[in-house]
């Protein structure tokens, strides 16, 4: 029982995610996923979605592009260990922005945007891939496609990871696409100090690192710990200023374009 987009007409190399709770079970949920994969445009830093179906016991089946990658989620828990070379860091982030620029154009926030739903691609002896399709934004089970632009009051709970929250959203505000930049924002923030998940376990930014965007002396003092360890990286030393467009009060909050715009002046002086 196909659910999606028409079966696949002709070859190409796919990749079968297997929910094994019975469809009946979540349907409402399930489909709202499928819903979402459907409605994404074609991006190089999009998973692309190909079609779904249902089998005999009733489970569901989504076949997507097969990507050999890894979750950004291990560069960031490794960086204390080894810091990821920063012309990769750049490249990536680059590419993650410009797939949320892809999102927000549709109107869609994603809502649960971290690190272990972000994948990096490697080549056949494990290492990391900077090329312009290297990076994939993946699961969009949670996100959410308003009719209008403006920011709304959306349901936080159990949605997403509280430690990259925007202050807005942290607060039960309204809140938008920029959630996602800012959730962006500290992703990048900690892989460039290179201090792990600096966030999430940081004891002075709250249980889980829920409190940090509501603690702006925190914020201030990642983005100097930012500026400071990458002041003497000559060309690339400027990367340190990205994190300081998106974590910032909302009214002068880049968006994930503006950021992309930002990251390309960037390659034309490194």
């Amino acid at each position: 029982m196909p659910l999606g987009p028409a079966p696949l007409c002709c070859e190409v190399l796919a990749e079968v995610r297997t929910i094994y709770q019975p469809f009946a079970e979540d349907e409402a949920l399930l489909r709202k996923e499928l819903e979402n994969l459907a409605a994404l445009p074609a991006h190089s830093n999009l998973i692309r979605y190909y079609t779904s179906f249902l089998d005999e016991r009733g489970i569901l089946h989504i076949v997507t592009e097969y990507i050999h990658a890894v979750k950004l989620y291990k560069f960031i828990k490794n960086s204390a260990a080894a810091p990821c070379p920063r012309e990769s860091v750049r490249r990536w982030f680059l590419q993650l922005f410009k797939g949320l620029a892809c999102i927000h154009s549709i109107g869609m926030t994603h809502r649960d945007l971290h690190a272990e739903n972000i994948l990096v691609t490697v080549d056949t002896r494990g290492g990391a891939q900077t090329c312009p399709d290297s990076l994939k934004i993946i699961d969009v089970g949670l996100a959410k496609i308003c009719k209008t632009l403006e920011p709304a009051v959306m349901s936080v709970a159990g949605v997403g990871p509280a430690w990259y929250f925007s202050p807005e959203r942290r607060r039960g505000e309204a809140f938008d696409s920029l959630d996602d930049v800012w959730a962006a924002g500290c992703m990048l923030a900690e892989m460039l100090v290179c201090k792990g998940r600096y966030i999430q376990q940081h004891p002075d930014h709250g249980p889980g690192g829920i409190d940090f965007s509501l603690k702006p002396a925190a914020i201030q003092e990642l983005l100097r710990l930012c500026s400071e360890l990458t002041s003497s990286m000559g060309s690339l030393a400027p990367l340190a200023e990205v994190p300081g467009f998106v974590l910032t009060p909302r009214p002068q909050r880049f968006t994930a374009q503006q950021t992309v715009e930002e990251l390309q002046e960037l390659e034309k002086i490194s």
